[in-house]
């Protein structure tokens, strides 16, 4: 018996051995360089959630990348920075999505946790991840990172393939780096008016700020001030209807941890029904009105 446990942990010691270093492979052809360049008329960056992603069409805006991925949290967006920057001097300013709900302690289950989100993450950005970052994760939602771990060979080695051929790849069809997102539906009054009331039921909770989340902000932040690039903080509309509970502790908060970021506040800009696909997220049709008018303020930063 001894003897076959041996053997065991033997054979899945070299199992081990050789995943990790195809991962490292993998890892290794993920971060070639020449993928992350953007054209060079691209020199403002969006990044942020599902909010951005959603609503800020960039291929409507000649000199906007807008690289936003849904349930992005603000590790990610560091990664992307740190990557993405160095490789594309013509950058010259860093859009940042940043609403209360960026920075709310509860959050933390709905990005970590929930949803399979991480496992979805740790697929997206497993070759820029640190060891760190990757313990962290882990610690948080070790089901989902191990599922994650486990599905990248499936998951990455066509596109794998694809960059040693030298093909050209899309940082948000296939790298799934970020990129403007599609979103059709209309919202479901109804619905959505019985969840936003859900998130009025206990203040004390919503107004806990998530410690981690604003490590990661303010890393951000001092990541493209080391690159010289200006950084805009930019909050996205909302249904009129979304509940609006801590906003005077969100701005306080605002105040005193990013005074000095410009902060380009939309979430009261007028909308319809039919602009949303729930509460607190535009649809195609409000992200094509709220571009036309974002592109005015976004001529200035040529």
């Amino acid at each position: 018996m001894k003897q076959l446990l041996t053997r065991f942990l033997i054979y899945a010691g070299i199992v081990a051995f050789i995943y990790w270093g195809y991962l490292s492979v993998v890892s290794h052809v993920l971060n070639t360089d020449r993928l992350y360049k953007l054209p060079p008329e691209k020199t403002v960056m969006v990044i942020g959630d599902s909010h951005t992603a959603f609503g800020i069409i960039d291929s409507n805006l000649a000199h906007v990348a807008n690289l936003s991925q849904s349930a992005d949290v603000y590790l990610y967006n560091c990664l992307k920075v740190e990557k993405i920057l160095p490789l594309n001097p013509q950058i010259r300013t860093v859009i940042i999505g940043f609403g209360a709900h960026d920075v709310q302690q509860f959050m933390a289950d709905v990005f970590l946790k929930k949803y399979e989100f991480t496992k979805a993450k740790v697929q997206n950005y497993y070759h820029l991840l640190s060891a760190s970052d990757l313990c962290y994760l882990l610690y948080k939602s070790p089901t989902q990172v191990i599922k994650g771990v486990v599905g990248l060979p499936k998951l990455k080695t066509p596109y794998v393939t694809k960059i040693l051929r030298g093909k050209k790849m899309d940082l948000n069809d296939e790298l799934r780096i970020g990129g403007f997102t599609f979103r059709e539906e209309k919202i479901d009054m109804k619905k959505n008016i019985a969840d936003a009331a859900k998130l009025v039921t206990d203040k004390e909770d919503l107004i806990s700020m998530w410690p981690w989340q604003i490590n990661y902000l303010h890393k951000l932040v001092d990541i493209c001030k080391a690159h010289n690039v200006q950084v805009i903080f930019i909050r996205m509309p909302e249904h009129k209807n979304f509940p609006r509970t801590i906003e005077p502790e969100f701005q306080a908060f605002r105040k005193r941890e990013f005074g000095d970021i410009p902060f380009l506040d939309y979430l009261q800009m007028d909308f319809p029904d039919s602009c949303f696909s729930d509460m607190d997220h535009l649809n195609y049709y409000g992200a094509r009105i709220f571009t036309d008018s974002f592109a005015k303020y976004a001529a200035t930063l040529q």
